[in-house]
């Protein structure tokens, strides 16, 4: 089973939060936190230029101009050495910029001076831990508890330092001396759980969360600390467990009920999924966003189980009539439509959405793709038309553009359009395809055959077993009666692939009828016919006449009358009735 989507704690630093120096430096506003000397011999002379140094170094501080504000903190220290307040700051600027060990030395020094200071114990712990010496970090705060021992953070610091070395029996036992200090924490609890987790001690860790659950019942965050814990571990049963029990007491909890979701579906239990996203749905935790990703997961988890459409379908109304002018929303049921062929409907969707968002090329696309299976040529022409003022560089609107002139017979756009795009595509990407086919097209329609006949090569050249293409191509040859054997031999390769299609089957015949091989010519047309043919005038009308040039005129004659009751208005035909003969 592929849980993935569970969210796993991967570094330990990461997990156990310590807050190691928290200080916003503001250049001179921090002096009211340091004594800036403790010289009792300075003349009166050199603590005003000390004074004016240290003030003017603070104010290059605040600008960040490092450089100048530890030229002036070295200033301070030639007028007075004793400046415990001079080598804070030049730590700070080189642990800034992070020179650690420059920052270890001015640091040193200053607690050397002020060991009581806690703004400097906290600095010099910072750098020990860049240095990854974590011993003399944690030693830091192990000297501020004897001095502060009423300090309380202190010991959270000390016993994550502790930690964080791989100490933890000696950083429970600091929690554990907090904790006879100042009684039950939750504080204490939580860090505590963080120890056992780092230490591998699952089984404490999980007993001291069922004890702050026990405490606080209705606290939810101790379930989902607990429930986390359980998936960071892939114990899913036991994380499932967790928050079954946190539904009993807040029925609508969205965390509780989206890991029920992701378990079911994994589980592939949809009914019951179903039943979890309808939750989700209606709670305020979640934003249509993320609803609209458990909707995708959920439907491509499901597939074409008719059952669960069913209930798909319902989902996507409650999504649709909570979030209804929401954008991605909107996308999503887009694509609903689209799936279930309602493209009439996604494109109203796509169109809602383009008035707002004309930056989105997925939009456009769709929205082109949507014209296509509605064959609404003047609306992709329209629609591609704009989207190339917004993505000028890609290929694909200048495809859709080619391809809706095409079919307006608008041929001179289409061939430019056409011709720009391609300049927009590599050789090596599959769309280049698209426009050698079309290009081959609307050559043909312009009568520039050597261009129309030049792009077929190369698109059957890169894609050899597109019947489209080998139909076609081998009917326009048979049409100017050029290089039949070539036409021949595409046709045939055509109908072997797709042997019961009866345009496929028309041309493979009228290609051998204009070789005059009409014997033949016949035996492919009558198996035309058969395949669905006889509904279509032009092949009923080649019929007829392949049947005249095989002798059997009044056969003929009365597949020529019927080409003409089904609709076929080509020039000769009356005439060939008229006159019981064929007239090419």
């Amino acid at each position: 089973m592929n849980y993935s989507f569970f969210k796993v704690i991967k570094n330990k630093r990461i997990f156990l939060l310590v807050l190691f120096f928290c200080f916003s430096f503001s250049g001179f506003s921090l002096s009211t936190k340091l004594i800036l000397t403790k010289s009792d011999t300075l003349t009166s002379k050199q603590k005003f230029d000390f004074k004016y140094a240290f003030i003017d170094a603070n104010r290059q501080l605040m600008l960040q101009n490092y450089d100048v504000a530890q030229g002036l903190f070295l200033k301070c220290l030639e007028i007075d050495k004793k400046s415990a307040a001079s080598y804070y700051q030049l730590a700070y600027i080189n642990y800034s910029t992070k020179e650690y060990d420059k920052a270890l030395k001015y640091a040193e020094k200053a607690v050397e001076i002020s060991p009581n200071n806690l703004w400097y114990n906290f600095l010099l712990s910072s750098i020990y831990q860049e240095l990854n010496d974590l011993k003399s970090a944690s030693n830091v705060y192990k000297n501020l508890i004897k001095l502060y021992p009423q300090n309380y953070d202190l010991y959270f610091e000390y016993s994550s330092l502790l930690a964080l070395n791989n100490q933890f029996s000696k950083s429970i036992k600091i929690c554990e001396k907090l904790e006879a200090k100042i009684g039950f924490s939750e504080k204490i609890s939580m860090q505590k759980v963080k120890i056992f987790f780092m230490q591998n001690n699952k089984k404490a860790a999980y007993k001291e969360l069922h004890t702050l659950i026990n405490k606080f019942p209705r606290e939810t965050k101790y379930y989902l600390v607990l429930a986390d814990s359980y998936v960071n571990e892939k114990d899913y049963e036991g994380a499932k467990n967790v928050y079954e029990s946190l539904l009993k007491l807040f029925p609508n909890n969205g965390e509780a009920h989206f890991f029920l979701v992701q378990y079911y579906i994994q589980k592939r239990e949809f009914n019951k999924a179903f039943d979890e996203l309808k939750h989700v749905f209606a709670s305020k935790t979640f934003d249509a966003d993320q609803k609209v990703q458990m909707f995708v997961s959920f439907s491509k988890s499901i597939g074409d189980n008719k059952e669960l459409n069913n209930k798909f379908n319902e989902l996507f109304n409650i999504l649709l009539e909570t979030n209804p002018d929401n954008l991605d929303v909107k996308i999503l049921s887009s694509d609903y439509f689209y799936r279930n062929k309602e493209y009439k409907k996604a494109r109203q969707e796509l169109e809602f959405v383009i008035k707002k968002r004309k930056d989105n090329i997925y939009v456009w696309q769709q929205l082109l793709l949507a014209d296509n299976m509605l064959q609404d040529f003047e609306a992709m022409y329209n629609h591609s038309t704009e989207a190339v003022k917004y993505f000028p560089n890609q290929s694909f609107f200048y495809l859709f553009k080619g391809l809706s002139s095409y079919q307006l017979k608008n041929y001179n756009i289409a061939i430019d359009a056409l011709d720009f795009g391609k300049k927009l595509v590599v050789e090596t990407d599959p769309l280049i395809k698209q426009f050698y086919l079309y290009l081959g097209e609307v050559y043909y329609q312009l009568k520039n055959y050597e261009k129309s006949f030049n792009n077929f090569d190369i698109y059957l050249n890169l894609e050899p077993e597109d019947t489209y293409a080998l139909n076609n191509y081998s009917y326009y040859l048979s049409l100017l009666e050029k290089n039949l054997d070539k036409a021949e031999s595409m046709s045939k390769k055509a109908i072997e692939k797709e042997p019961k299609n009866s345009t496929f089957l028309d041309t493979y015949a009228w290609v051998l009828y204009k070789k005059k091989n009409y014997t033949e010519a016949l035996e492919i047309m009558k198996r035309a016919i058969e395949s669905g043919g006889d509904t279509s005038s032009v092949i009923v009308e080649h019929y007829g006449d392949i049947l005249f040039k095989n002798k059997q005129i009044k056969e003929a004659v009365e597949q020529w009358k019927k080409a003409k009751k089904i609709g076929s208005t080509t020039k000769n035909l009356d005439e060939k009735i008229k006159e019981q003969k064929l007239i090419e």
